[in-house]
């Protein structure tokens, strides 16, 4: 990782530091930080006027609330063409893309 892409990133460049062998040696190593990790992301986008968001990938599910068309989420989950999404109210459901993603699709 560039330290462009640390800094995009958010991390916080103040807590990098430089220490001599001997201490060096004291520390266990960590995990790579990786780009493709932090920027890993899908989004959905509504393509109808309303969709139920449920509280189960199912027409089962407890309708939860709706969300609109052209909004878009982050999709969370995905389970049989069901997307787990947050809503801008902060509600945490499932909404159908549809067989096609006529419903809602990812981006």
């Amino acid at each position: 990782m560039t330290a462009v892409q640390f800094i995009s990133q958010n991390y916080d460049a103040d807590s990098i530091y430089t220490i001599n062998n001997t201490d060096r040696d004291a520390y266990e190593t960590g995990a790579e930080i990786t780009l493709q990790a932090a920027t890993q992301k899908t989004t959905i986008i509504i393509k109808v006027s309303t969709l139920r968001v449920r509280s189960l990938p199912s027409l089962s599910g407890q309708i939860l609330g709706s969300v609109k068309q052209g909004e878009v989420y982050d999709m969370l989950e995905e389970q049989s063409g069901w997307y787990k999404i947050k809503t801008k109210d902060g509600i945490t459901g499932w909404c159908y893309g549809g067989d096609t993603g006529g419903y809602a699709a990812k981006q």
